[in-house]
């Protein structure tokens, strides 16, 4: 199975590819941080991924532009958005337990059922169209399933179009900027040791192919 390219700049991001790589273990991903705001997030990624010969790529940021809106408007014809201040449902303290890097901690399913508790039941589904929802896509399909709503999440539209492999996949991490809290949080969200490695755009300094004598 040919190597797929995850790209980030938040803590959002961060969340989002711990729920593919969580979700697709036979997957081999290769995760890209690049938290600086100069140039085109998707062009620049995109070529980058490109120079990495790397197969199906996100650019998982919630700019109107990234392949995670396309998703989330694609998603959008199964039900009401789910996310902050624009969006139909709005979940606006859900969304700044992200933003500050606890979404993963257990209070926050509480809060999701405080949420839960302000819906009709059976008030149609709902889309999670905010960046970072989906690593905790059960945790809303539970919640909101009490009431009768069904959830969707938009990752899982790109998931699924990609044939299990029957292997373990292996991931690899790069960051264009050194971010040590942003390492520490993949680690936990993954529950293993992740180090994050500089990226350059020569493989050989990636460490990823030998020089030939």
């Amino acid at each position: 199975m040919e190597r797929l390219g995850i790209a980030i700049k938040d803590k959002a991001g961060i969340y989002a590819a711990a729920a593919l790589i969580r979700r697709r273990p036979d997957l081999s991903f290769t995760v890209l941080y690049d938290p600086a705001e100069d140039g085109d997030f998707y062009e620049k990624n995109q070529s980058r991924f490109r120079n990495m010969k790397l197969g199906p790529s996100l650019c998982l940021t919630q700019d109107p532009r990234s392949d995670f809106s396309a998703l989330v408007e694609k998603a959008s014809s199964k039900g009401r958005s789910l996310g902050y201040r624009h969006h139909d449902l709005n979940t606006e303290i859900i969304a700044h337990t992200i933003e500050d890097g606890l979404f993963h901690h257990s209070y926050v399913l509480e809060i999701l059922e405080a949420y839960v508790a302000r819906f009709e039941k059976g008030g149609g589904p709902a889309v999670l169209a905010l960046l970072g929802y989906s690593y905790r896509r059960d945790d809303f399909a539970r919640a909101f399933g009490a009431k009768g709503i069904a959830v969707f999440d938009p990752l899982d539209l790109w998931l699924d179009a990609i044939l299990e492999t029957g292997k373990e996949g292996a991931c690899r991490f790069y960051w264009t900027v050194r971010d040590f809290p942003a390492e520490r949080l993949m680690g936990e969200l993954l529950g293993e040791e992740v180090r994050f490695r500089k990226y350059y755009s020569h493989p050989w300094l990636r460490g990823e192919a030998s020089k030939k004598r």
